[in-house]
Order: C-alpha cells, then structure tokens, then sequence
C-alpha cells in the first residue's frame, strides 16, 4: 500500500490492540512526525506518548485502513471509523483538520492577533520611548546602582589592533590533545538496563550511549524519578 496516499490510517498497539484512529492528506508524512515527536517525548497526545514510553517504539504498527481520494471528505469519514471503533488513545471523539489549506495573508493576520490577544495598531512616540528605556534599565541592571566603566566609551583602533593580535597569538591549552578514553569515561555515567519486572539486562556506558544503541530517549528522565519507563524499559544510573 502506499503511504504517501492520503487516507485514515491507524496507530496500533500490538500488546493491547489499543488504537489511534487520524486522518492524514499525506500519510507517509504525518507518520513521520507522529514518531519524530513521540521519539523526543513532546507528542501533543499525552495517552499516546505514555504509552510510547512504556512499551517501546516496536510495539506500535501505523496502518493506512483506507485510501480517500476526495479530501474533502477526509473529516467525515475519520469520524465514522471515530464512532465504530471508539479508538483508546484518541483524547477528541471529534475528528477535525485544516487539511493543509494555504491560509489567506488576511486570515493569517487574524489568527494571529487572536493568539496574541494585541491590537496591530502602531506604537505611539511615548510609548516607544518606554520601550527602549525598559530594554536599557534590563541591560545595566546586573548591578544596581552602578554604572559600567566602559559606558559610552569606544575602543580606539590601535586598541582593536591590540585585542585581535592577541587572540591570535593565543594557543588552545589542548591545542592537538586528544582525550583519552579513560579519561573520557570519568565524565560519563553509567546506565543499568532493567526489565518491567526490575530483572538487570545490561550496563551502558551513558545515556547518549543507549541511544545510539537502541534509538531510546527520555532514559536520563527515568533515571532522575521523572518517568517510569523509556522504551518500555526500566533505568537507573550506577
């Protein structure tokens, strides 16, 4: 079948057969960011997400169920296959999309004036003067009450001159260094691998070593107590 056709698809779980039921103009790009953003742990579908960091990525199948060649009638058919399947990691029972609609420049303006809740109307003089007043109070507020020495002051171009030798002149303390390995492990710590019956798996060097390994992220969360699983595993630092 082919992906890039524009459909219903379907996001499976293979444990539990929950399922996710979209619609998508181009299917082979809305999987895509389906599983860019469950893979960073920002997808907007929390049920989703959770269930992406407990049971792995391996755990879930995307299907096309059916091929809609008319768009337009994308919206009512997703919501037939809504209200039949009655799909578990769905948060609206309600199908809707902007199907990819090139918005008008006047449309564009209104939502976003709508977003930002402000007028579009020019700033006034005064107000202006305000603004930069504020942006100045902002920069020499580090220390209160104290105005910076070089205030106003421009360097001369003998002293550019001077600034730019130096650092040129200046060489790298690790200039053609190489880290050694055993060095190098001293700043990294280590990840012991778990099932979800706490049986050990395996010893990583790292949190980016497992991912390079195994494409898991969100490991350094579990670790830290900020999630339960990642990958459908268990982690803890040495």
């Amino acid at each position: 079948m082919n992906k890039a056709e524009s459909g219903i698809y379907r996001i499976r779980n293979v444990i539990n057969n929950k399922i996710y039921i979209g619609s998508a103009v181009n299917f082979k790009e809305r999987v895509r960011l389906h599983k860019v953003h469950l893979c960073k742990g920002d997808h907007k579908n929390h049920k989703l997400q959770n269930a992406w960091n407990k049971y792995g990525r391996k755990i879930f199948e995307f299907n096309l169920i059916r091929i809609v060649d008319d768009k337009k009638t994308l919206i009512k058919i997703e919501q037939f296959y809504l209200d039949i399947y009655k799909p578990h990691y769905n948060i609206c029972k309600i199908a809707g999309s902007s199907l990819g609609v090139r918005r008008s420049l006047e449309t564009k303006n209104k939502i976003r004036i709508a977003k930002l809740g402000k007028s579009t109307r020019p700033h006034t003089e005064e107000t202006k003067q305000k603004m930069r007043d504020a942006i100045k109070t902002k920069m020499y507020s580090f220390k209160k009450g104290i105005i910076p020495w070089n205030k106003g002051r421009k360097s001369t171009i003998e002293e550019n001159l001077n600034n730019s030798k130096a650092h040129k002149e200046q060489i790298p303390w690790n200039k053609g260094k190489t880290m050694l390995e055993k060095t190098r492990l001293k700043f990294c710590k280590s990840v012991l691998q778990f099932d979800l019956k706490k049986n050990f798996i395996k010893k990583y060097i790292s949190t980016a070593d497992v991912q390079r390994s195994l494409g898991i992220w969100n490991v350094a969360m579990v670790c830290r107590g900020e999630r339960n699983f990642a990958g459908g595993y268990k982690w803890k630092y040495v």
